[in-house]
Parts: C-alpha cells; sequence; structure tokens
C-alpha cells in the first residue's frame, strides 16, 4: 500500500532515508548554540554543504555553481544508487581507496589515436600521383 501513499506512516522520504548519515545536515542555530527560553517556532536550520570547498569566498562559490563542480561522487552521498545513471559512482574510488585504474585494470585502455582517417590518406596518396585528382 505504501505505492498509493496509505501507509499511516506519515510522509516518506525516499531520497534522504538512502543518504549516508555522514552527509546528512546537523542542524545549527544562530550564534552556533542552542538557545535555552527561545519563543521562537521556526524549524532549526540545516547546514547544506560544507564551507571547506570554497573556504568562505563568495566568488570561487558563485563559479562553482556556475561550473557546477561538487566533487563528491554518488557513493560519496548515497548508500544505494537513486537512479540507474548513478550507477557509475560506485565503480569511482571513495578519497581514502586506491584509484580504479590500479584496482581494476581493464577500465583503462591504451589510446592510439590515428591523426588521419583513411579518406584522407587516400585522397593524399592520389593527389601525390595525380596533380588533377579531385574526389568530387
Amino acid at each position: 500500500m505504501a505505492f498509493f501513499g496509505i501507509t499511516c506512516l506519515g510522509y516518506q522520504e525516499p531520497i534522504k532515508s538512502r543518504t549516508l548519515q555522514s552527509c546528512r545536515g546537523v542542524s545549527y542555530y544562530r550564534g552556533d548554540e542552542k538557545r535555552e527560553g527561545s519563543d521562537s517556532k521556526l524549524p532549526p536550520i540545516h547546514r547544506t554543504s560544507s564551507t571547506a570547498l570554497h573556504k568562505g569566498s563568495q566568488e570561487r562559490y558563485k563559479e562553482m555553481i556556475k561550473r557546477v563542480q561538487m566533487p563528491n561522487s554518488p557513493n560519496q552521498i548515497y548508500r544505494v544508487p537513486l537512479t540507474s545513471g548513478q550507477q557509475y559512482g560506485w565503480w569511482m574510488p571513495r578519497a581514502n581507496q586506491t584509484a580504479i585504474e590500479k584496482t581494476v585494470p581493464w577500465t583503462r585502455i591504451t589510446r592510439q589515436p590515428r591523426l588521419n582517417s583513411e579518406m584522407t590518406r587516400f585522397v593524399d596518396q592520389m593527389t601525390l600521383t595525380n596533380r588533377e585528382f579531385s574526389l568530387f
């Protein structure tokens, strides 16, 4: 019956239930301490990200948001992949692990690109033999 929302268990949070405990927000109050006797009925403010990435700089923060540079891979945030497109993140190494190229060497191959395609080489050879050669 959870499919129809008839569980009587309240509002379900499917994404938050899959996040790691270390990535969940910690409630912070103004002044970084809980005030006793506060008559405010506002909910606690949850911290969404740390300032270690932009180090308090508004300009660096704007650049990170503009270019979507989040250094966390999905396996550092969630316990299980939320979508099938996120399954690549579970192959990515965590901060304290070795690189995936060293642990699973078949994932990295040496590349040998061709500088010219076969058609370009053919046209170059034909122009050397016949100066008036034209492909079209």
